[in-house]
């Protein structure tokens, strides 16, 4: 019984870092779009925006096919459906007597998609900072770097 809970709390998990990895990926290509100069980025950046909002403005700038958007939004929903019914999701399976195992598959299909499409938009995201001159592999190497060194620590 432990290790199932350890396995829906994980997956709970998964699902909340790929949401978060979505809509701040999607942000970098807003503001990248924006270009905001620097003395106004970060008062933009730390001003609340809803993934919602950040779709919305980004669909402007067309930078994703018809089906990308309608990916994006469908991921979307589905991160939506996820934090705004997270206990709905526990309760229905409870009252229903589903497994636990069936709940952890259904966070994990979420994640699934939510990873799918951010990987569309990190392919995005590379091709504009390449466009840019930003030396993307740089910076993923000192990335990599400083994980594996908090991880080590």
């Amino acid at each position: 019984m432990e290790m199932k809970r350890t396995l829906l709390e994980a997956s709970v998990g998964g699902v909340s870092i790929s949401a978060h990895l979505l809509e701040t990926n999607l942000k970098i290509i807003l503001f990248s779009c924006l270009g905001l100069p620097d003395e106004k980025f970060d008062k933009e950046w730390s001003r609340p925006r809803t993934l919602g909002r950040i779709i919305e403005e980004l669909k402007s700038y067309q930078l994703f096919s018809k089906s990308e958007m309608g990916e994006i939004d469908s991921a979307k929903d589905a991160r939506n459906s996820f934090t705004h019914c997270l206990s709905e999701f526990f309760s229905e399976s409870i009252k229903s007597n589903g497994s636990m195992l069936e709940l952890i598959h259904r966070f994990d299909s979420i994640k699934s998609q939510l990873d799918k499409i951010n990987s569309i938009v990190s392919q995005k995201l590379h091709q504009q900072a390449t466009l840019g001159g930003v030396d993307v592999n740089g910076i993923q190497n000192m990335a990599r770097n400083a994980v594996d060194s908090w991880e080590n620590a």
